[in-house]
């Protein structure tokens, strides 16, 4: 069964000079009545004890706002956040490659220590010594292709001298026709039927 998506509450929808009924707040948010009644548990202070319960908007915008920021995980300098372990969580020795996006951030990329899911963070290149430090990384060159200084071991045997090698002067209409001339009477000697089918080139017609 597939579960269903997590919602953002955003804080600004309550207005804070009114009172809610868990019914009011439900519709307003978008979040199920017994969420409300679990945030009772949480600390969310209804005005008074009688029903239907009331709740004040200054009281709930402060709750739901307290609530969000201590569900936020900072992560530390050597850390991944793992959304399969959610939590922060480092990543494997020798796992972590730095992929330069821009000429401002870079990509890190690892493994999870725990569960081995692929771990990303996105830094900032001005930082890079220190994460660099951090995770033992080694000054990296660009993830760019970088022209190469040097030729190939087999490029100076295989590829030809261009600037030596000239191609051959095309052919005048008379050398071509005389092309033709000798490839039509290479064979003259042509047996009759049923005679000797073996076809002897005429050697003595053509020329050096």
């Amino acid at each position: 069964m597939r579960k269903p998506k997590k919602r953002n509450i955003n804080p600004s929808r309550i207005k804070t000079a009114r009172t809610y009924t868990i019914h009011e707040i439900s519709k307003n948010i978008g979040v199920h009545k017994n969420t409300i009644r679990h945030w009772l548990k949480d600390g969310l202070k209804p005005i008074d004890d009688q029903r239907p319960l009331l709740f004040h908007g200054s009281e709930l915008r402060r709750f739901i706002s307290a609530r969000q920021i201590s569900r936020k995980q900072v992560c530390a300098i050597d850390e991944f956040y793992c959304l399969k372990c959610r939590k922060p969580q480092k990543a494997k020795n020798g796992s972590i490659t730095l992929i330069i996006c821009n000429q401002k951030t870079g990509n890190l990329i690892g493994e999870c220590v725990e569960c081995g899911t692929k771990i990303n963070r996105r830094i900032s290149l001005a930082k890079r010594d220190k994460f660099e430090i951090a995770h033992g990384l080694k000054k990296q060159a660009s993830s760019h292709l970088i022209e190469m200084q040097f030729n190939s071991l087999n490029c100076a045997e295989i590829a030809p001298n261009l600037e030596t090698t000239k191609a051959p002067p095309p052919k005048s209409p008379k050398d071509l026709k005389r092309t033709h001339y000798q490839q039509a009477n290479l064979f003259d000697d042509v047996a009759p039927i049923g005679g000797d089918k073996n076809l002897r080139p005429n050697t003595s017609q053509t020329s050096a």
